[in-house]
C-alpha cells in the first residue's frame, strides 16, 4: 500500500496513520497535484471518508518555521480543514480532504459567496494571531524577485508596482500581525464586490 511513498518517508506516514487512525485500513494513495510549497500530497480513503496526506519536501531557508502553530490555529477557527495528524518534526500532516468546487456554484450564487467571505473575514480577525515570522512584505519581495527571472520581461512589472504600492502602504509594524492589514483589505473588496453584485 505505501509503494507510492518514498522509502525514507514511510515510517513517518505509517506512525501518521497509526495515530491518525488507528488500525483501520486505508482505501488507496491518490496523488494530489498543485500547491507552490514543494510538499507532497495524496488523498487517502478511511471508512467512506477522504483525507488528506501532505507530506514536506526538503526544507529550505523559504520554510516558514510556525507552519504547524499556524495549521493548527486555523483549523481550531474554521478557517482551513479539521488536522486529524500533524507533526512538525515528520513533516507530515493529515487533514480532512475538500473537493475543489468552482466559485460560479456556490449557493446563493455571487451574493452569497460575498456574504461567506464577510463571515470568513469575521473569523479570520478574531483568530489568534500566527506567530510572527519577520516582515512578510519582505518575504514576498524576495520571492517575486525570484519568480520575476522565471517569466518572459516585463510580464510581471505591473505586479511588482502593485506590490510596492501595498508595502509604501502598509509599513510593517511587528507589534501588529497583518491579519488586521490584511481584513481591512478584505472588507474593501467585498464592499466593492457587495456593490457592483447590485
Amino acid at each position: 500500500m505505501l509503494e507510492c511513498i518514498p522509502p525514507n518517508r514511510r515510517e513517518a506516514v505509517e506512525g501518521a496513520l497509526r495515530a491518525a487512525f488507528g488500525t483501520a485500513s486505508i482505501d488507496g494513495f491518490v496523488p494530489v497535484t498543485g500547491g507552490a510549497s514543494g510538499a507532497t500530497a495524496w488523498r487517502i480513503g478511511v471508512s467512506g471518508r477522504s483525507y488528506l496526506l501532505r507530506l514536506e519536501g526538503a526544507r529550505t531557508p523559504f520554510r516558514n518555521p510556525h507552519q504547524y502553530a499556524c495549521m493548527r490555529i486555523a483549523a481550531e477557527a474554521g478557517i482551513a480543514p479539521p488536522l486529524r495528524y500533524a507533526n512538525d518534526d515528520a513533516g507530515a500532516v493529515i487533514m480532512d480532504f475538500i473537493t475543489a468546487r468552482p466559485l460560479s456554484a456556490y449557493p446563493g450564487g455571487p451574493l452569497g459567496l460575498v456574504s461567506a467571505l464577510g463571515r470568513l473575514a469575521a473569523q479570520l480577525q478574531a483568530t489568534a494571531p500566527f506567530p510572527v515570522l519577520g516582515d512578510y512584505r519582505a518575504f514576498l519581495g524576495r520571492m517575486l524577485g525570484y519568480i520575476k527571472g522565471v517569466f518572459a520581461p516585463g510580464l510581471l512589472d505591473e505586479h511588482m508596482e502593485g506590490f510596492e504600492r501595498i508595502r509604501v502602504a502598509y509599513p510593517w509594524d511587528p507589534t501588529r500581525h497583518s491579519v488586521r492589514a490584511i481584513t481591512i483589505r478584505i472588507r474593501a473588496i467585498l464592499s466593492s464586490m457587495a456593490k457592483s453584485c447590485g
